[in-house]
């Protein structure tokens, strides 16, 4: 989790939104999303044993197929660090982009805790 961490605090630093603004801006908003794509794109690779429909519904909104070089991604990338700059090839089109995962309303919270918390959970009183 802190790997999606890191790339959530660089786009929310980066702000590749501010830089589309401007026709000067463009490059570096493209070379921002760039980086951003590859390192969804891994954030994918971990997640997938844990998370599949996660990666899943992710590898297709960037129109990415999974293939079996997925599964060897992570040892390649301890060989060769620069492999998180060639995972999307330059170019790439996404497909339709959309939310991944439904957001949890506060209101259902204790609901949810009571029914996946675990032994001795209850709802507390609000």
């Amino acid at each position: 989790m802190e790997y999606s961490q890191l790339c959530n605090g660089y786009l929310q630093e980066q702000q590749p939104w501010t830089h589309a603004k401007t026709a000067e801006g463009m490059p570096i908003c493209s070379t921002i999303m760039f980086t951003a794509i590859n390192a969804l794109y891994m954030l994918c690779v971990l997640l997938e044993p844990f998370m599949p429909s996660f990666s899943a519904k992710v590898y297709e909104q960037l129109a990415i197929e999974r293939i079996l070089e997925h599964e060897t991604i992570i040892g390649q990338y301890k060989v060769d660090p620069t492999i998180l700059t060639r995972l999307v090839k330059t170019g790439h089109k996404i497909g339709k982009v959309g939310p991944i995962i439904k957001e949890i309303p506060i209101t259902d919270a204790d609901k949810w805790k009571a029914s996946f918390g675990g032994k001795g959970t209850k709802p507390q009183d609000q």
